[in-house]
Formats: structure tokens, sequence, C-alpha cells
């Protein structure tokens, strides 16, 4: 929980730094994006944080120091290496792609687990609570099966729609799995983290009811 309050926190805290300075500069075009993916995560004229009672407006907002807020990328960056999982999350969205608008899953799993870190300069205590997102894209219709592989091999056996699946009946299930780093073909600055090696947790399999 403490992982991702954090992340949270420092997406909406980025957004409203880049807000701010977008209002100083008068830059309309980027003013409207910005209210746009504001809009999009249901931040209006009152901002308030998930699980948090705390509310505050823009005239709240505009003393923040940019000094003060951590940048923020809407990508998982979590470190390679091998780790124990719980799913806290998911849903069905839509990406732009260069390809037009694609549905997706956003699948989202908190680290209950460290057993292994391949950079060494990582401390692995801090990686507790944080979470990881796997996009998985729906290029095909048979790419939908990637999701479902997903569960089968985190030894998540239960039925229903995938919808229900995602947002409530996986919700809590734990497995193990390694991240992997891998570097665009045609962009080297480009890294895609995604999960690997996905396994039941040991003698576990959680069949919903």
């Amino acid at each position: 929980m403490a992982g991702r309050r954090r992340r949270v926190v420092e997406s909406i805290a980025g957004m409203i730094v880049q807000l701010a300075l977008a209002i100083a500069d008068n830059k309309t075009q980027e003013l409207k994006e910005l209210r746009k993916t504001m809009s999009d995560t249901q931040v209006a004229d009152t901002f308030q944080f998930p699980d948090d009672s705390q509310a505050f407006t823009l005239a709240d907002i505009a003393a923040i120091q940019r000094d003060a807020v951590k940048d923020w990328e809407p990508f998982s960056k979590f470190p390679a290496g091998n780790f124990d999982w719980e799913f806290v999350a998911g849903e069905l969205i839509t990406l732009n792609t260069k390809n037009g608008r694609r549905p997706a899953a956003r699948v989202v799993a908190t680290c209950t687990k460290v057993h292994a870190v391949k950079d060494q300069e990582v401390n692995p205590d801090e990686l507790i609570g944080d979470e990881h997102t796997e996009l998985i894209l729906f290029n095909t219709p048979e790419a939908i099966g990637a999701l479902t592989k997903l569960w089968s091999d985190a030894g998540f056996s239960g039925e229903g729609s995938l919808e229900a699946i995602l947002k409530e009946m996986s919700v809590g299930h734990k497995f193990t799995a390694k991240i992997k780093h891998t570097v665009d073909a045609n962009d080297e600055e480009k890294k895609y983290v995604n999960f690997l090696d996905v396994k039941p947790m040991p003698e576990v399999a959680t069949t919903a009811v």
C-alpha cells in the first residue's frame, strides 16, 4: 500500500507541476493536453489522492516548489530480478499505438518478496510494496490469450468475464515471476519491462468460488 500511494502521489504531483508551468508560460496546447490527462485520471476542480481524505484545489497548488516534486515516469521501471507478487488491480483500456488505438489489458501486481535483484545498487527491502504494471496489447483477437496465459501461468484458474477477473476475482492471488528488461530494436532509448517465467507460488493454486 505504501508503494502504491507513493506512486499515486508522485504521478499527480508531477502533473500539478507541469500544469503550473504551462499556466505560467501560457502554453495553450500544453494546457489542453494536460487538462485532458488530468480529466482522464478523474482530477477536476478538486484534487484528492486515492485512499486519502485530504483534498485541495489549484489555489493550494500554487505554492508547491518544483524541486520538492520527484519526476514521474508513467511506465514500470521495476528492476530486473526474481520476485514474489500479488495481483492488486486490473482493467481493460485503450492505447494509442503507431497503428491507431488498440484495446489492451493493464495488470498491476505488488512485490511481496525479493529473491534476487540484478542491479546490486538497488536495496531489495525498498522494493517490497512497490508495483509493476504489465500492459498486454491486443493487436489481434488471438493476443487476448496472452492475458489468460498470464493467469494460467500464475496458477489462477477462476472462471468468469475478463473484466470481472481483472478487477475483482484475481485480486489477492499470489505468484512468482522474474522481471526482464528488453531494449526496443528500433529505439535503444526505449526499454520494455515485463514479467518472465511466471509460475504459481509453491503449493499454491487459486480457484475463485
